[in-house]
């Protein structure tokens, strides 16, 4: 059993993407990501309504040591963005996979996802490692 949700997909750049109905792709980061940066101060959003491509930098995530920045990890115009993380930016720390996704896309007819190249959890897990050791 991997340490990460089954229910998205994984970006070799530490990203998740889980579809929701219809053409909406909902982006947020993985704990392994937050890890590096610590507790999140400040999310930096892409607008709404803004055209978007894949490789695009649309945002930043500011901790107390330094900035991430956000790199789209597919094409299409932003949807909506995560209004909480805005208020409480750490969210995307403490709970990454559903209160702290950061932004939704909505992708052109006729996507595909096998362009992305994307990981299922267990191949995500390969990628990073085992990580830290827990008390259980």
């Amino acid at each position: 059993m991997s340490r990460f949700p089954d229910d998205v997909s994984y970006t070799r750049d530490h990203l998740w993407l889980r579809l929701n109905d219809g053409r909406q792709v909902r982006v947020g980061v993985t704990d392994e990501w937050t890890r590096s940066l610590g507790i999140v101060v400040h999310a930096d959003l892409p607008p709404v309504g803004s055209e978007i491509l894949r490789g695009d930098h649309v945002g930043q995530l500011v901790g107390p040591t330094g900035s991430e920045p956000l790199v789209s990890p597919l094409s299409g115009v932003v949807a909506a963005i995560n209004q909480s993380v805005s208020e409480q930016p750490d969210l995307i720390r403490s709970d990454p996979y559903d209160a702290g996704w950061i932004f939704e896309v909505e992708v052109p007819e006729g996507f595909d996802r096998s362009t992305l190249a994307l990981l299922d959890a267990g191949s995500y897990e390969d990628l990073v490692g085992p990580g830290l050791p827990t008390d259980e």
